[in-house]
């Protein structure tokens, strides 16, 4: 591999790499400059039912530093405005304020309509899904930081900040299309790095493309020693309408920078409520993780998918 391949267009591009960390959608940490108690509502739906959920939690003021309070008793449904079928979600017994049902899966290309009522209040959102990808490859290519800071010129204790030097500069490449034509000005993709199974850092596109030829999709600074014992790297690829896309950076923004978000993100709930109703498809391919045992990574190519 030659190094020409981690050539940098800027070095705000790589600013921007090393200061991602880890984030998990269902610990969202909303903050509001308005007073006063606020529901907040953080909505799931997938082509992936394990995904899907709907979570309901009181917030207060910006000032609050209490933990945030599970909301009880609320009735939550989810209408497919295509086939007018409607599922009610419960609350389940062992996550507070977390609504679910077991299998219920979003269907690409359809749109759904989230209502929630709280002490007879009602608040609605709709998000239409995109279509889903036939991933056929997954390759992945890994240089120590050091090894490639240096052959730029860059000195890593010069950009700052409590850097591990053994990290990796870990880029994922993935190839497929979409199984329907796409509108891109319609729809957005996070991309997610999953490893070992669990989410290790997320990327925004604003347009979401049809077809991928081993494009890359994630970029990210990984510690080696969070590699050591990796068995298995996958990526997947959620396509979702893009009227939450600015909810969603805001709140990637707010947690990369470890700050809260200054105003109330946009939000597609109506009625008041904070949060966001985010239905989307997942598609997701693995491979196999090989640790680089020199300066650089051989390529790897992963061919299992679901």
């Amino acid at each position: 591999m030659k190094i020409s391949i981690f050539k940098i267009s800027s070095i705000s591009l790589l600013l921007a790499v090393l200061t991602s960390c880890l984030a998990d959608d269902e610990e969202i940490s909303v903050k509001t400059n308005d007073t006063g108690q606020k529901p907040v509502i953080e909505a799931e739906l997938s082509t992936d039912s394990l995904q899907t959920y709907t979570k309901l939690t009181w917030l207060s003021s910006i000032d609050n530093v209490k933990a945030s309070q599970p909301i009880h008793n609320g009735l939550v449904t989810l209408k497919d405005s295509n086939t007018n079928h409607t599922d009610t979600l419960l609350e389940s017994s062992q996550a507070p304020g977390k609504y679910v049902k077991s299998r219920l899966k979003a269907i690409e290309g359809h749109t759904y309509l989230l209502t929630v009522s709280i002490d007879s209040k009602t608040y609605t959102a709709r998000s239409k899904v995109g279509s889903k990808f036939l991933l056929s490859k997954l390759r992945y290519e890994s240089l120590l930081a050091n090894d490639l800071l240096g052959s730029l010129g860059i000195n890593l204790w010069s950009l700052g900040g409590d850097i591990d030097t053994t990290s990796r500069y870990f880029t994922c490449y993935v190839t497929g299309d979409s199984y329907n034509s796409l509108q891109n000005s319609n729809y957005s993709a996070r991309m997610i790095l999953n490893i070992d199974g669990k989410r290790y850092y997320k990327a925004l596109n604003n347009e979401v493309r049809t077809s991928y030829v081993d494009d890359e999709v994630i970029t990210t600074l990984i510690p080696d020693s969070v590699l050591k014992n990796v068995k298995v790297v996958s990526v997947e690829i959620q396509a979702f309408d893009k009227s939450i896309y600015n909810y969603l950076s805001e709140i990637d923004n707010a947690t990369n920078n470890t700050q809260a978000a200054p105003t109330n993100p946009p939000s597609n709930i109506s009625g008041g409520a904070l949060g966001y109703f985010f239905a989307h498809t997942s598609s997701v391919i693995e491979t196999n993780y090989v640790q680089a045992q020199s300066k650089a990574q051989k390529a790897i190519i992963g061919t299992r998918k679901r």
